[in-house]
C-alpha cells in the first residue's frame, strides 16, 4: 500500500479524492467502485479535498469503516475483494479503499432495482455506454467481439484474397471449410464469425472501412481543394491494409543522400513504423463502435493515424511508459491471423519498432490515447523547417506542440461549451506545457468572473489537463 503522499501526486485518472464518505449518497463514490472495477483499478481517499487536494480527515473512521463495507458488499455486483483501511496524515485520518481491475465484469452499482455499469474516463466515472457494456460481458467471458458469430453464412463469402496471401507467405494451399475453422473465421455449423466477415473479400460489416487525405499544409483544410488526395476503403481488413499503404506510398516523398562512396534512400515515413501502426490501427481497434472509421491524415510535417477505441483495460498511453507497454487483444482471432501471415509480430513487439524506426533521428512519434480514440503521429523525416517536430535538449518539443489541442479538445467536448473550449485552446496555445499562467491571465482571455474561472479551473485539474504549480499559477500537463 503506498503512503498518502504518493497517492497525492498520482494522475487522478486511477485516484479519486473525497472529502467526507456520504453513506446517504452512496451513489456519488460507489459508482467509482464500479468504474474502477470495470476498467484499470484505482483507489478512492476519503478525507482529501478533489480541488487541491489538501487532507481534511475523516471522523468516527471505525464507524464509517464499517458503514462502507456494508454499502459495498450489498450494492456492488458481483462480489469482489478490496482493501479498505485508515491512515493518519498530519494528525488527520484518510480512509483508503483501493479497488483492483475485476476478474469477472462487468461489475454493476445496484440501488432501487438498477443495475449500471460505469467506466472511467479521464477522471470520471460514467455509464457504460452499449458497446463498452458488450465488451465488459465479452471480456468476463473470455472472449473478444471478433469470436461471435456473425449474422452471414460461409456461401455469402470468398477469400480469395485471403488465399492469395496466405499461399504467398505460408506456402500452402488454403483450404476451406477445414482452414476457415482452424483459423476461428467460421463455426462448425458454416457461420462466419465476426472475424470471418472481416476478412473475406466482401464488405460484410460497415465498419471495416479506411479514410485517407492527404492535406496541403500544416492543417486540415475546410474546402474540398485544400487536400490533395482523398481516398476511401471499404471491405477486406487485408485490402485495407494493402490500400492503406499504397496511399501513403503514393503521397511520400523519396529523396537521395550520398554519405561517402554509398548512395542512400532517405524516405519521409519509415516503412517499419507505417506497417506496424497502420497493422495496430486494423487489428485493435474497437468494431463495435458504429459509424467509424480509421482514419489517416497526412500533413507537410506529418502523418496522423486515428483508431476507433482506447487501449484495452483504459489505460492512456501517454501516461505510460513506451518501452513497457503490456501487449493485449482487442481482437484475439485476426491478431493471430495477421501473425501468421507474416504482417506483425506476434511478441508485442510493435511500439518498440515503430519508436525503433525513428531512433538518432532528432524527431519525436507521439502516441496519444483516450477512452474511444488511438491516435499516432509520425513526424516527417525530410521537413526541416518545422521546429515543433524536433526534439531539443530541454525537452520534448513534438508532444507539446503537436497534440496539446487534441488532448484538450478530445477531453473536454462534451463537458464545456463551445466558446469556454475555444477559450482554453486559446490558453493552451499561449503558453504550452512549459509556460506557467496565473489567474490574472486567464481573465484576459476568458474575460468572466472570478466564480467561473475557478469552476473551469477545477473543471482543468478533474480531468488531468493542467497542474497546480503555486497558489494561484498552474500549467498545462
Amino acid at each position: 500500500m503506498k503512503s498518502i503522499e504518493q497517492y497525492l501526486i498520482t494522475e487522478n485518472t486511477i485516484v479519486e479524492y473525497k472529502e467526507r464518505v456520504e453513506l446517504h449518497k452512496s451513489k456519488s463514490w460507489l459508482k467509482t467502485v464500479s468504474a474502477f472495477l470495470n476498467t484499470q483499478g484505482g483507489t478512492l481517499l476519503f478525507g482529501v479535498s478533489d480541488i487541491d487536494k489538501n487532507v481534511v480527515g475523516i471522523e468516527n473512521t471505525d464507524l464509517m469503516v464499517e458503514k462502507m463495507t456494508e454499502l459495498i458488499n450489498v450494492k456492488i455486483e458481483p462480489t469482489f475483494s478490496y482493501q479498505l483501511l485508515t491512515k493518519k496524515e498530519k494528525e488527520k485520518n484518510v480512509i483508503i479503499l483501493d479497488v483492483q481491475p475485476g476478474s469477472a465484469p462487468p461489475y454493476y452499482h445496484v440501488d432501487n432495482g438498477n443495475r449500471i455499469a460505469y467506466v472511467r474516463k479521464g477522471s470520471s466515472s460514467v455509464e457504460a455506454r452499449g458497446d463498452e457494456l458488450n465488451n465488459l460481458i465479452l471480456k468476463g467471458l473470455n472472449k473478444s467481439y471478433d469470436m461471435l458469430p456473425s449474422q452471414y453464412k460461409t456461401t455469402e463469402a470468398s477469400f480469395t484474397l485471403l488465399a492469395a496471401v496466405f499461399k504467398n507467405q505460408i506456402g500452402t494451399e488454403f483450404q476451406q471449410p477445414k482452414d476457415l475453422i482452424s483459423c476461428g473465421l467460421a463455426m462448425k455449423d458454416n457461420v462466419l464469425t465476426n472475424a470471418g466477415a472481416l476478412i473475406c473479400d466482401q464488405y460484410l460489416i460497415r465498419q471495416s472501412r479506411i479514410f485517407c487525405t492527404h492535406w496541403n499544409g500544416l492543417t486540415k483544410g475546410s474546402v474540398a481543394q485544400d487536400a490533395i488526395d482523398d481516398k476511401e476503403y471499404y471491405g477486406s481488413i487485408i485490402s485495407l491494409l494493402n490500400n492503406a499503404e499504397t496511399f501513403i506510398k503514393n503521397n511520400s516523398k523519396n529523396r537521395w543522400a550520398i554519405k561517402g562512396m554509398i548512395r542512400e534512400e532517405e524516405t519521409e515515413y519509415p516503412y517499419t513504423a507505417v506497417r506496424e501502426v497502420l497493422v495496430n490501427a486494423i487489428i485493435h481497434r474497437d468494431y463495435q463502435m458504429l459509424g467509424t472509421e480509421i482514419q489517416i491524415a497526412i500533413f507537410e510535417d506529418r502523418m496522423e493515424i486515428y483508431s476507433p477505441g482506447g487501449m484495452v483495460g483504459g489505460h492512456f498511453i501517454q501516461d505510460m511508459e513506451l518501452t513497457q507497454v503490456p501487449s493485449r487483444r482487442r481482437n484475439q482471432i485476426i491478431s493471430d491471423m495477421f501473425g501468421r501471415l507474416g504482417f506483425m509480430e506476434r511478441r508485442g513487439s510493435g511500439i518498440n519498432r515503430i519508436l525503433s524506426a525513428y531512433k538518432n533521428s532528432g524527431r519525436k512519434v507521439v502516441f496519444y490515447s483516450n477512452e474511444n480514440s488511438f491516435i499516432v503521429t509520425l513526424p516527417n523525416m525530410l521537413y526541416i523547417n518545422n521546429e515543433k517536430n524536433i526534439i531539443s535538449d530541454k525537452g520534448n518539443q513534438a508532444e507539446e506542440k503537436v497534440l496539446l489541442d487534441v488532448v484538450i479538445t478530445s477531453t473536454l467536448k462534451n463537458l464545456v461549451r463551445n466558446k469556454t473550449l475555444k477559450n482554453i485552446l486559446l490558453l493552451a496555445k499561449k503558453f504550452g506545457r512549459e509556460g506557467t499562467w496565473s489567474r490574472k491571465d486567464m481573465a484576459s482571455v476568458f474575460q468572466v468572473s472570478d466564480a467561473r474561472e475557478t469552476v473551469i479551473i477545477r473543471i482543468l485539474l478533474k480531468n488531468n489537463l493542467i497542474t497546480k504549480i503555486t497558489r494561484g499559477n498552474y500549467k498545462f500537463k
